[in-house]
């Protein structure tokens, strides 16, 4: 989900609901997102509030796949035109 806001940067929130599984499992997705978004971050214009929604194919998805989704996500959204 994105969101504009007023100021000069963007912010990004992760999360994770209790159906993806335990708390290992769920940290471990967040991880992997937010990991995958420092490499994106440049890429998005500033001034965007960003929710990323952990699924359960994201703890066990390759690096690839996930950053490949990740900038999908943000090129149906508008903020990236950074190639998958």
């Amino acid at each position: 989900m994105t969101c504009r806001n007023d100021l000069n940067y963007s912010r990004f929130a992760v999360s994770a609901g209790r159906g993806l599984g335990g708390a290992v499992r769920r940290n471990r997705a967040k991880r992997r997102l937010r990991a995958a978004l420092d490499e994106l971050a440049p890429s998005i214009p500033p001034g965007w509030d960003i929710l990323l929604l952990a699924r359960a194919s994201t703890a066990s998805a390759g690096w690839p796949e996930l950053r490949q989704g990740l900038t999908g996500a943000l090129r149906r959204a508008g903020l990236t035109t950074e190639n998958e």
